[in-house]
């Protein structure tokens, strides 16, 4: 490779890490909801998740438990 080529590559690495830096940073922010077990209707838009748990991400699951629903 040449040197304009290996600044051309680093370039979009910084590009993309900082676009990587961005997405993470948005998904924290968001309220998340969880909930685990097999749940009849939530994948419904109008399901009423009011009793379901705060969550942050990433966050850990028992799979022994069922599925595991996040809004």
């Amino acid at each position: 490779m040449t040197d304009e080529s290996d600044e051309k590559v680093k370039g979009l690495v910084e590009n993309l890490e900082k676009k990587y830096r961005r997405l993470i940073e948005y998904r924290a922010s968001l309220s998340w909801k969880i909930s685990q077990g097999n749940i009849e209707g939530a994948p419904s838009f109008d399901y009423d998740d009011s009793s379901w748990e705060a969550a942050s991400l990433p966050t850990t699951w028992d799979p022994a438990k069922g599925e595991i629903w996040l809004r």
